[in-house]
């Protein structure tokens, strides 16, 4: 078996209440990786946001060049608005770097 069953396993036996305490564990490590980076300056949380978006939409270009994973119609459009959300958001990042305010939420 592999982790990953071994998790499966684990979530599909896991009573309501573990189930309840882990998911407020990991909701209130989010929130804790959210108030550290809402601390640092704009320009590093730039950054930060920056490497993951590009991250994700050179991932998904691979993905729609590689004729193997483009058979089903469906998953290659959502893989294409992926990219296309992407270019959005950085674009977001670049007013959001030069004016100091994210676009949409003056």
């Amino acid at each position: 078996m592999s982790d990953e069953d071994d998790e499966f396993e684990y979530w599909m036996n896991a009573s309501e209440e573990e189930v309840e305490r882990e998911e407020a564990r990991i909701s209130s490590a989010f929130d804790e990786l959210d108030r550290k980076l809402s601390r640092l300056p704009i320009p590093m949380q730039v950054a930060h946001h920056r490497h993951f978006l590009l991250r994700d939409i050179i991932t998904n270009r691979r993905r729609l060049r590689n004729p193997s994973l483009c058979e089903i119609e469906c998953i290659e459009e959502m893989w294409r608005k992926s990219i296309r959300r992407g270019q959005m958001r950085l674009l977001q990042l670049r007013a959001w770097r030069s004016t100091g305010i994210y676009p949409g939420s003056a």
